[in-house]
């Protein structure tokens, strides 16, 4: 299995083989999948299966904010916000709004990727 959810691993392995034909890395993964749903009071009211699937969702949502680049430079960084609805660097943002700032009008989205070189210099 090369996916790293390992409450994903854990549930597919649960809904397709039984735990008495599991080899041992397969039951270590397993029960350390399942610690969460016996130690949380907040999975008391779900079967192992809908708790499994809840904590693989959380893990793929966590795991694509962190996969996230801003969509002005593609570096990937750890602060990005919503900005006219695109996910961006402070920098990008601050560049934006600069170039908007230069030429008096707000910029399009595809200006802002491709400005034309007379915005860039002239500033018109």
């Amino acid at each position: 299995m090369t996916n790293n959810n390992i409450f994903k691993q854990a549930k597919e392995l649960l809904n397709t083989k039984p735990i008495e034909e599991m080899t041992q890395e397969e039951l270590l993964m397993v029960k350390t999948a399942f610690m969460p749903l016996t130690l949380l009071p907040q999975f008391n009211d779900m079967t192992t299966d809908q708790g499994l699937e809840y904590l693989s969702r959380l893990f793929e949502e966590e795991t694509m904010v962190l996969k996230k680049d801003c969509q002005g430079c593609h570096d990937p960084s750890v602060r990005l916000s919503l900005y006219r609805g695109h996910m961006l660097c402070g920098s990008c943002r601050t560049r934006w709004r600069g170039l908007e700032k230069r030429v008096g009008r707000e910029m399009p989205w595809k200006e802002f990727l491709d400005p034309s070189p007379r915005i860039l210099y002239e500033g018109k």
